[in-house]
């Protein structure tokens, strides 16, 4: 392993295994100086689907199967996921569920699939998107397009598609420069970078013709973002992207405890809630070195 890679590893294989459900730290309006610990499905799911996508090997399958399990337990009998687990005062939401059933589908787990897609098409619009909520009005939902890419990619998975969840993606993008934040996805660079695994897993040809875009956009943020976080994640998604070797910087790495910076990867745009952890940037880490190390190179 790359000695980077080998040490994020680590460090995270040794959170995981002592405790799977990751506790998430909760931020109001980007003051990370006071956090609340909270529990999410997202950030375990999100650290388990990086790991799957690097070279991790055994461990970091026996890591991701951890918090599969985990995942499992704070699942609604109807098969649907909140954000803040079983039953918590939330409704479950679309995105959160499509991104748990695509990484149990990567794992192997037992999943009727068919059931599920239908249960997620409860959540169309007249126009053929989803909506971001189970079990309210539309005129209480909202349709965010970062949670859309995530709906695609368990839909691509199962071996369907769907031409008009594309299309209002690509115009997402395109109206925006690739640089569109979302009701759910304060930062544009998230949007991208839930776009790059898309990317990697799939190459859909209607993502082909923004990748020379957001290779500018990506590296733009690269040599200038001011946090960790972003760093390593603008890096994840340009190795996702395939755009190349790039080694995250020193400032992006573990402290001399063992810690690693805290940031954001999804922000409430109403609330001003944001949420991370440092196993996420760890993850983050691991993918972003472990898919260049797996061959990621520009194509």
């Amino acid at each position: 392993m790359n000695e980077l890679l080998e040490n994020s590893f680590a460090y995270l294989s040794r959170r995981v295994m002592a405790s799977p459900w990751l506790p998430t730290l909760q931020f109001h309006g980007g003051d990370y100086s006071r956090p609340r610990v909270v529990k999410t499905v997202a950030v375990p799911a999100l650290v388990g689907a990086s790991l799957l996508s690097a070279s991790t090997g055994s461990a970091g399958r026996q890591a991701a199967e951890k918090i599969a399990h985990f995942l499992m337990a704070e699942r609604e009998d109807n098969w649907r996921w909140r954000f803040f687990g079983r039953g918590s005062d939330i409704h479950a939401d679309v995105d959160d569920t499509a991104f748990m059933l695509a990484f149990l589908a990567e794992l192997g787990g037992d999943v009727d699939h068919a059931t599920r897609v239908r249960d997620l098409e409860c959540c169309l619009t007249d126009d053929g998107t989803f909506f971001t909520w189970f079990d309210r009005p539309s005129s209480e939902n909202t349709v965010d397009w970062v949670s859309n890419v995530n709906v695609l990619y368990y839909l691509y998975l199962v071996g369907q598609g769907r031409d008009i969840v594309e299309q209002f993606v690509s115009r997402a993008l395109e109206a925006s420069d690739c640089w569109k934040a979302s009701p759910y996805y304060g930062d544009p660079l998230q949007g991208l970078y839930f776009c790059s695994r898309l990317w990697r897993r799939f190459g859909p040809s209607w993502l082909e013709r923004f990748r020379s875009v957001i290779k500018s956009r990506l590296a733009e943020t690269l040599s200038t973002c001011d946090t960790a976080f972003r760093h390593v994640l603008a890096a994840a998604a340009w190795a996702n992207f395939g755009f190349g070797w790039h080694n995250p910087q020193p400032r992006a790495w573990a402290s001399a405890d063992g810690s690693y910076p805290v940031g954001s990867i999804f922000n409430h745009r109403r609330t001003d809630l944001s949420y991370g952890s440092a196993e996420l940037t760890a993850a983050l880490l691991v993918e972003s070195v472990g898919s260049q190390c797996d061959g990621g190179s520009e194509q």
